[in-house]
């Protein structure tokens, strides 16, 4: 019988698999998306979700959002449980982005910078600013109001977890 362990280090973010002959192998295996893999049980499951269920937490219905954005930075305190509706709320900067804000773009109507956000599905406008300054603040605010995370729509969350700017 085929015996198959895993080994987490919640510092470094680390997965290992344990062989029957007890030989560690790091997980690396990462997909299209850049999140981190194994086969698990005869079953392919993203490092992430094995690690929080390791760590006891029920993810029926939830999801894992890697609260700096570096899919690949499964440390702990990276980690975090959250409905579908609150892991929208801290999403990197979309690459079509032209104002360099999420949730900012340019009213050519109106010619004015226009400020919307997501709620309950529902794309909301909160207004319409001749300066991009003032929409800046207003989208500030109806993001915090909104509850969206600190870091969504930052552009800078790229890179690696050494790189990045949020170490827990």
């Amino acid at each position: 019988m085929k015996t198959e362990s895993v080994e987490y280090n919640q510092e470094t973010g680390e997965l290992f698999k344990i062989n029957s002959k007890g030989v560690k192998s790091i997980v690396s295996d990462v997909n299209f998306y850049g999140y981190l893999r194994l086969s698990y049980k005869g079953k392919r499951i993203l490092a992430h979700r094995l690690i929080c269920e390791l760590m006891g937490n029920d993810l029926k219905d939830m999801q894992v959002d890697h609260i700096n954005g570096i899919r690949s930075d499964n440390r702990w305190c990276n980690l975090r449980i959250v409905s579908h509706q609150e892991n929208q709320k801290n999403l990197k900067q979309n690459i079509r982005n032209k104002s360099g804000h999420t949730g900012i773009c340019w009213d050519r109507k109106n010619f004015k910078w226009q400020v919307q956000l997501i709620i309950n599905k529902k794309n909301i406008k909160v207004g319409r600013y001749k300066e991009l300054s003032d929409a800046i603040i207003a989208k500030s605010i109806a993001y915090k109001f909104a509850g969206y995370h600190e870091n969504h729509g930052d552009s800078k969350r790229t890179g690696t977890k050494e790189q990045s700017p949020w170490l827990c």
